[in-house]
């Protein structure tokens, strides 16, 4: 399984750009979410598709369960992925990729000012991705009679938890997202509000951002 085992991870939460233009060559970073290097390596060739005339595209991404799967690559680059690699780990980051592409404009840079490009092009996309907690949580389906729709509401309303979607049928369907963390008391919130009449059960286990 690539998906992260620990309670909780830091990651970005979608993608995030940003472009800037140095001694006239063109530095685009996108910073994408990648749990596994089958996402990583999507995500990239999503990015050599949008930009297939680039001079370069470097990359970095930090994969698996514990962010153990490490990549770079510079393209040709004297230096460009390494910088980008860094960005990611400094921030503490696993789960996600960045890439930044480069439109060469005529004037030479050096290892040093490519590394600084690199690097700070990346760090601003995955700013902008907007790094955070992803925390382990449950989705429940809840099944109960209409005479329990207005307490029950309420009661999920006013709570931690995420109430979803509603459904109206034979009985009202109820999906709520909860972290991990808290299972015991949300089945114990659940059963006092209905007596122990609900029916209720986990459809889906996922990470959230709860922040």
């Amino acid at each position: 399984m690539d998906r992260p085992q620990a309670e909780s991870y830091h990651t970005v939460r979608g993608e995030g750009r940003y472009e800037e233009t140095i001694q006239k060559s063109r530095f685009i970073g996108i910073a994408f979410p990648a749990c596994s290097e089958a996402e990583a390596k999507a995500a990239l060739n999503r990015v050599r598709a949008e930009f297939p005339d680039a001079s370069s595209l470097c990359y970095g991404y930090v994969c698996g369960v514990s962010g153990q799967l490490q990549r770079f690559y510079d393209d040709h680059e004297p230096v460009g992925g390494m910088p980008i690699l860094d960005a990611i780990r400094k921030r503490g980051l696993i789960g996600c990729g960045c890439a930044v592409v480069r439109y060469f404009g005529g004037i030479k840079l050096g290892a040093g000012g490519l590394a600084r490009a690199f690097g700070s092009a990346a760090i601003a996309a995955i700013d902008a991705a907007q790094p955070g907690l992803a925390e382990k949580s449950l989705r429940y389906q809840i099944v109960f009679d209409y005479s329990l729709q207005g307490k029950m509401e309420y009661e999920l309303v006013h709570s931690p938890y995420r109430l979803e979607h509603v459904e109206f049928g034979m009985d009202v369907t109820m999906t709520v997202l909860i972290r991990a963390a808290d299972r015991t008391a949300f089945e114990s919130l659940v059963g006092n509000i209905s007596n122990g009449q609900a029916l209720y059960e986990v459809t889906e286990e996922i990470f959230s951002f709860w922040d």
